[in-house]
């Protein structure tokens, strides 16, 4: 069935089951929520002429789908809770208020149309929540299962406005986390009422004491056991009575480093029963994936910040102020004004920063002490900055200088001491660093530009925190659809508008960016942070294999790999030098000076020497220069990949860079607006028509999925292998086509390896190494046939086996 919205477009009946989610009022085309979404985004410009002006623009790419915005800003744009950021990343610290805080944000977050990201961290480092069992004052923890436990389940349903929201998380544990086990088996647990968990336990006291024979008594006992092994014990179960899989409404991934790999290769027993468990129950339920946190790290500008830490102090250390000196903790709340070595600014950000934490004493030579968090940051004598956690002693730090001790108040009783500019070795050496105790708080501020203060006994400190950064960062997304771009010249070669694609990418980076400054946010936190600090967006693609389609260049060939970095090097320097002519126009982002001298490697990158010089990224990083200094950008990342499921099925395009699932599928899509019931709808992949196979290889491919065994095949080859389906491609071509495309990605991207029901664990084991050596950020595995009910069926024979 085609619906026709207007004599220029025209949708589907799958586009249409996907656009009615976005309706408002009485909206009932594509162009009306385009409008509604251009004026909305639009209204952050700053006068009603740059308004109107920037809502035609808007227009022009809308309106015929060269972009398409995430869900959620089509969904809450001028609406409901204007929530319409996609995903955001949330973490807790090892305590009662701030575990009661996630569980309170997730549900907010979820209620504002947001996924959710929850990392538990190693020990000492952020977001670690103590393993199960663990001793503490007034009984034994939980454990951070239990407290995932409590995020999925308070999550489950929530109702925005007339439409009913189902949590969706991504959970993530570092492998060194005592509860690692436990996490990766978690989705192999379903949900048991406590009742029931009760009746179970009585049934096997009662076999245990009844007359049956040893063998049959035993048998019922393991079968009594294995159905509380494989259960998780909850107090309520669904209205339906149906026992859901635990945490049914996430994904999980383990992250590993690089020195999970050094022991993994050096035969490390723990390491490799590790190794073995992750690729067993990927193979069974897909999960986990895997975090591959270093990789991410290395050309990520924000790569101090994709893992966060707690540089803090402890509650007693006295500050310098214009007032005197004052404990830490007693300018909670307050603004004041502090010496940071050079001028007296004014802060008003001191806050508890954690927890229970582990705090230092670090001794100097003169006598002078602090304490302070492991992470906590202290100026050298020769200005560079370490960590506490990598001083040595014997280093010496720095002190403000003469000058700025007196004008602070500080005395020269000591005439033979020589303050300079850096601070005096025999003052300021360290003697000593050792373990104080665990703190029940830690304090932090954030000191403006020079991010340093002076403490009363005169040494220079690195600031507490460098943001104000409780994670809470978050994805925007909109996807490029690259067909848009593409044309079939009278020779029939196709041709690509690059011009057009320019202008669209620089519109479609201002829209991003607006989007931050219109959008509603769950908690102060995030609007803090994704609007102060980071501003990060998320341009992407969807369309690639209908491009590899109509350019007959196969998925798995080296000719692919030239086409990304043609096409990704275009759309990441148009990207980045929009961004930068945003931060001109409207100021740059507020972490760019913690960034700005981040040297990724990141080609698309710009910087320029005191001479006027410029040099990309790539150059940069070889650069031995100092006076390298990097364009200021408007956002801290620009580009990331994202799935785009539903916005690909109303653009009636491929997914993101993803091979087609099938050239003919059936997909589970909800009736109407509601979202209570759900229907199948067909979708036939629209480049089929113009290959004109007999009816026999048609009827193949409906069946099937795949040209794979049709006549057309055999006769034109160079055809069909640019048609490949996703589990016809060899999993080391799905892996380099993803560490190709993240050459031109600053952030996160997204792609499934999908295997055939027959893939095997090893081969699972043979993938996510190769991943982590191409250098992927993560990988996700799914072998057909995993899940008892899949949302999507490849040709109508999997549909009917359903």
């Amino acid at each position: 069935m085609v619906v026709s919205q207007s004599p220029s477009v025209e949708l589907s009946e799958s586009q249409r089951a996907v656009l009615q989610k976005y309706f408002i009022n009485d909206e009932n085309t594509w162009e009306a929520v385009a409008e509604r979404v251009a004026k909305f985004v639009a209204s952050a410009e700053a006068t009603p002429e740059l308004r109107e002006y920037w809502q035609d623009k808007f227009m022009s790419i809308l309106v015929p789908m060269k972009l398409v915005p995430g869900g959620s800003i089509l969904a809450n744009s001028d609406h409901g809770t204007r929530g319409m950021l996609n995903c955001f990343v949330l973490s807790a610290e090892d305590n009662i208020h701030d575990i009661t805080k996630l569980v309170s944000d997730s549900v907010l977050t979820t209620k504002f149309r947001g996924g959710v990201g929850i990392n538990i961290g190693a020990e000492g480092s952020k977001g670690y929540i103590r393993p199960k069992g663990s001793p503490f004052q007034d009984g034994k923890a939980l454990g951070p299962c239990a407290v995932l436990d409590m995020v999925s389940e308070n999550s489950k349903k929530i109702t925005t406005g007339n439409k009913a929201r189902r949590g969706a998380f991504l959970f993530s544990m570092d492998w060194r986390h005592p509860d690692i086990w436990e996490f990766i088996q978690a989705k192999t647990q379903s949900t048991i009422d406590a009742g029931i968990t009760k009746s179970v336990v009585e049934q096997m006291a009662q076999l245990v004491q009844s007359d049956l024979p040893q063998d049959q008594r035993q048998e019922k006992l393991r079968a009594l056991n294995q159905q509380l092994s494989t259960a998780w014990v909850e107090t309520h179960l669904s209205p339906e009575g149906k026992r859901d899989r635990r945490w049914h409404n996430a994904n999980i991934s383990v992250q590993l480093d690089d020195e999970f790999f050094r022991c993994l290769d050096a035969g490390d027993d723990s390491a490799s029963r590790l190794w073995d468990t992750i690729a067993q129950n990927a193979h069974a339920t897909a999960d986990p994936g895997l975090l591959l946190i270093d990789n991410a790290k290395r050309r990520s500008p924000i790569r101090d910040f994709v893992t966060c830490t707690n540089p803090c102090l402890v509650g007693e250390t006295s500050i310098l102020t214009r007032q005197g000196s004052r404990p830490i903790e007693s300018l909670v709340g307050k603004a004041v004004e502090i010496w940071d070595g050079q001028d007296w600014r004014l802060v008003d950000n001191f806050r508890v920063t954690g927890f229970e934490q582990s705090v230092f004493e670090l001794t100097l030579t003169n006598g002078e002490s602090v304490k302070a968090t492991s992470e906590h940051t202290f100026i050298l004598a020769d200005g560079t900055r370490k960590k506490l956690k990598d001083l040595k002693v014997g280093e010496a730090l720095a002190s403000v200088t003469f000058q700025s001790r007196v004008l602070a108040g500080f005395p020269d009783s000591e005439a033979d001491v020589t303050i300079t500019g850096v601070g005096h070795e025999s003052d300021y050496v360290i003697s000593s660093i050792e373990f104080s105790h665990v703190a029940d708080r830690v304090y932090c501020c954030t000191v403006p530009e020079t991010h340093a203060f002076t403490l009363s006994n005169g040494l220079l400190s690195g600031n507490c925190g460098e943001i104000f950064l409780p994670p809470n960062s978050a994805c925007n997304l909109g996807s490029l659809v690259l067909t848009k771009f593409i044309s079939q010249n009278s020779d029939g070669e196709i041709e690509i508008d690059w011009q057009d694609l320019a202008e669209t990418v620089a519109i479609a980076v201002r829209f991003l960016d607006n989007v931050l400054d219109v959008s509603e946010f769950a908690t102060p936190d995030q609007k803090y942070n994704v609007r102060n600090v980071f501003r990060q967006l998320g341009l992407g693609i969807m369309g690639w294999a209908d491009y590899l389609k109509q350019a007959r260049i196969p998925y798995d060939s080296a000719q692919h790999l030239d086409e990304i970095d043609r096409w990704g090097s275009w759309m990441a320097l148009h990207a980045y030098r929009a961004s930068e002519a945003l931060a001109a126009e409207k100021g740059s982002c507020g972490v760019w000076p913690q960034i700005a001298e981040v040297r990724t490697g990141n080609i698309f990158e710009l910087w320029v020497d005191s001479e006027g010089n410029r040099y990309n990224g790539e150059e940069a990083l070889a650069s031995t220069r100092q006076d390298l200094t990097q364009v200021a950008r408007r956002n801290s990342t620009v580009l990331s990949i994202a799935p785009t499921g539903s916005i690909a099925q109303l653009a009636s395009c491929s997914w993101a860079f993803e091979p087609d699932f099938g050239l003919t599928m059936w997909k589970q899509v909800f009736v109407d607006a509601s979202r209570n019931e759900q229907n199948w709808i067909q979708i036939l992949n629209p480049y089929l028509e113009a290959l004109n196979f007999s009816e026999a290889d048609a009827e193949i491919v409906k069946r099937t999925g795949s040209l794979k065994g049709t006549e057309f095949a055999q006769q034109h080859p160079e055809v069909a292998a640019a048609f490949k389906i996703a589990r016809e491609v060899p999993p080391g071509w799905h892996i380099l086509v993803q560490s190709k495309w993240q050459d031109w990605i600053d952030s996160s991207i997204s792609k499934t390896i999908n295997l055939p029901g027959h893939a095997t664990v090893d081969e699972i084991k043979q993938i996510y190494r190769l991943a982590a050596k191409a250098g992927l950020k993560g990988v996700t595995i799914y072998r057909s046939g995993t899940l008892e009910s899949e949302p999507i069926k490849v040709g109508d024979a999997e549909k009917s086996g359903s």
